[in-house]
């Protein structure tokens, strides 16, 4: 075996250690996480078209778009003044607070695409976010899965150095 392979399988060898040391890391930070923190994070939209970002502000669990496939704008909002503005950068998802049995309640969701803002309330299932969308009362609504956003594994083969 050459010099080179030999490095390279060493390099190898301590990056998935390393790896291997920060998954466990990751796992146990993650288990020391508070309850109403769990839900932070980034998330794909329902339909993969675009990432948001629950983070919490005043005490509260909010959604902000960061980034969108293409370049959309809120064309439909009530406002005038904020018809034109881009997706990405808005707060849909405002004022959502722990209560403590695994939900986030009393928030809203703003819908760019019919320009109306619909009380929600928001769960984790399976490690993705379900938020339901309603008018009134949950009955009337709809259910939406966001699923957690994770970065590709960035990990490559080594190459055969002989």
């Amino acid at each position: 075996m050459s010099i080179a392979r030999k490095w390279i399988l060493a390099a190898t060898l301590a990056l998935g250690l390393c790896g291997a040391a920060s998954a466990a890391l990751a796992d146990d930070v993650a288990a020391r996480v508070a309850p109403e923190d769990a839900v932070l994070g980034a998330y794909w939209t329902p339909e993969r078209k675009g990432r948001i970002e629950m983070f919490r502000a005043d005490g509260q669990v909010h959604g902000r778009v960061v980034w969108t496939r293409s370049p959309d704008f809120d064309e439909n909002n009530p406002d005038p003044a904020l018809r034109g503005r881009p997706i990405a950068g808005i707060v849909l998802l405002e004022g959502f607070s722990y209560d403590g049995e695994g939900k986030w309640v009393g928030g809203t969701i703003y819908s760019p695409r019919h320009g109306d803002r619909f009380d929600a309330h928001l769960w984790l299932k399976d490690g993705h976010l379900k938020l339901r969308g309603y008018l009134g009362i949950p009955l009337f609504g709809e259910t939406r899965t966001f699923p957690r956003f994770a970065p590709p594994n960035v990990a490559k083969a080594v190459p055969d150095a002989d």
